[in-house]
């Protein structure tokens, strides 16, 4: 059977990406109390506090960078899946 340089490339590709991959663990806690129970948030998660510095973020006034940081915590509030709910707190006492 003869190989294509093309057809060659991608069985090395593939291999290469086989031998590289690492195990993945998803769906467990990022970190756990001492007695081993996962940290939780109170109330399953509903209306997880972000608070805001009182300064921009780069080029963003204080009030754009606030929406987009609410328009992104949306974004993960509307998974299917998720039922963590955000709400903005109030901003910081300084600029961090």
């Amino acid at each position: 059977m003869k190989t294509t340089p093309a057809f060659a490339r991608l069985l090395v590709t593939a291999a290469i990406g086989l031998l590289s991959a690492t195990q993945a663990l998803a769906g467990g806690p990022l970190a756990v109390c001492e007695s081993g129970r996962a940290f939780l948030w109170p109330a399953g998660g509903a209306n997880i506090p972000f608070n805001p510095d009182q300064g921009p973020l780069g080029p963003l006034t204080h009030a754009q960078a606030v929406a987009a940081t609410a328009d992104a915590f949306g974004v993960w509030a509307a998974v299917s899946t998720s039922t963590a709910t955000y709400a903005q707190g109030p901003d910081l006492p300084h600029e961090a």
